[in-house]
């Protein structure tokens, strides 16, 4: 029988309980992986050690103050990759704002102000009828109740389309102004 794989979560409370709750909790986040190769790196692995790995080094390290030591080293180092991360994500919103900014696309423009516009005056009237619908009760709720499903849908789809149009268009115009394909946000902890 095989065993299951193991996940950069698995150790990561060994790593908080070791001494590096920073790095440990970066672990359990989607950045997981990037994090456990600086654990990885930090504690004389290869570049390939997996989870299984580290969870070996850590169970057979007898030193306790080079462990520490070197958890140590491995939180500075990905203090600093998560700091060039958040530069590169930053750089990229505010690129992606000024190419808006620069944009001469009424219809994009329009569409999304029409858009928010609507769905700001739609959320206050909805939560009138619901405050309406729990006050009333009743017929009222028995009806909300069933369209629960078809509102889930239509505020699913809302947001969904909100976000790629803001999404698809902020790349766009970063490519447009600058030339070159737009980075994805994760390409500066892999360089």
């Amino acid at each position: 029988m095989n065993a299951p794989r193991m996940d950069w979560k698995d150790i990561a409370g060994r790593v908080i309980a070791a001494g590096a709750p920073t790095l440990g909790g970066a672990l359990f986040g989607p950045l997981g992986a990037a994090a456990g190769q600086i654990l990885a790196g930090a504690l004389g692995l290869p570049a390939e050690a997996g989870p299984a790995d580290v969870a070996a080094r850590l169970d057979s390290e007898t030193d306790l103050a080079a462990t520490r030591a070197q958890l140590e080293g491995a939180e500075a180092e990905w203090a600093r990759s998560y700091g060039d991360y958040a530069r590169t994500a930053i750089a990229e919103v505010n690129a992606t704002m000024r190419a808006e900014i620069a944009s001469n696309d009424p219809v994009q423009s329009l569409w999304r102000a029409i858009h928010n516009w609507e769905f700001a005056l739609e959320c206050p009237l909805f939560a009138a009828l619901l405050f309406y619908a729990v006050i009333g009760g009743g017929e009222t709720m028995k009806h909300l109740l069933d369209a629960s499903g078809l509102l889930m849908f239509w505020y699913g789809g809302r947001f969904t389309l909100m976000g790629a149009h803001m999404w698809t268009r902020g790349r766009e115009r970063q490519v447009a102004m600058t030339g070159l394909p737009a980075p994805m946000p994760f390409q500066a902890l892999r360089n």
